[in-house]
């Protein structure tokens, strides 16, 4: 985080950093946090339905373990498959969303 470097440190004082974080401990920012997250959550969704019939098999026998499943799929695909990429990167709480997808 910036306000953490010593040259913002030294410049700002305590009220002028509380006034920067404010913002982004503000309910605002975690509305922004979800968002980010179903966008990365509909984007892997999308990955797994384009990448065809055997990858969403596979996606969905490991949703059957939860999210870290899938992740471990994902990280068990070929480093030049989409999907390791797509869904190997995100966090285990952005993969909820397509397990249920998957599961549903």
């Amino acid at each position: 985080m910036v306000l953490q470097t010593p040259e913002a440190a030294n410049h700002l004082t305590a009220q002028e950093r509380a006034q920067v974080r404010a913002p982004a401990d503000s309910e605002g920012n975690e509305r922004m946090q979800r968002s980010l997250g179903g966008s990365a959550a509909k984007a892997a969704w999308a990955a797994i339905k384009k990448a065809g019939p055997a990858a969403y098999n596979g996606a969905k026998n490991a949703a059957g373990k939860g999210a870290q499943g899938l992740k471990n799929w994902a990280k068990n695909l070929s480093w030049k498959d989409p999907l390791r990429r797509t869904i190997g990167q995100l966090p285990i709480a952005a993969l909820e969303e397509p397990v249920k997808y998957l599961l549903g």
